[in-house]
């Protein structure tokens, strides 16, 4: 459909948004990558008995939540491109439809 009748969607916009966010979501990994994993710190490497523990559950934590945004990120990428698709796949099959509907003598730039 054309986009200046109000209604459609702009599918390389859309598609342009899911590929930032597939895109975050690849370097939250590579950031997630780069901080230590789940440990047990040896107290005196952290300053002492109450610091070692505190730091592996902020570890533990981010890398946690770190994993849910990574992952939160993706699948609202996926949910965009097929959204996108299907949006798209209806605006086609509705044009159709009123292509095949239009009488012969209306002619199709009417509907353009």
């Amino acid at each position: 459909m054309n986009a200046s009748s109000g209604y459609g969607i702009r599918a390389g916009q859309v598609s342009g948004v899911a590929g930032k966010l597939e895109t975050a979501a690849d370097e939250l990994g590579t950031v997630k990558s780069t901080m230590p994993q789940e440990q047990c710190s040896p107290p005196a490497s952290m300053g002492g008995e109450e610091a070692a523990p505190a730091f592996d559950d902020f570890v533990e934590g981010w890398q946690r939540e770190a994993t849910v945004l990574r992952d939160a990120l993706r699948e609202i990428s996926r949910k965009l491109n097929t959204t996108t698709s299907n949006y798209t796949g209806a605006e086609q099959g509705a044009e159709t439809q009123l292509r095949r509907a239009a009488p012969a003598q209306a002619g199709l730039s009417d509907f353009n």
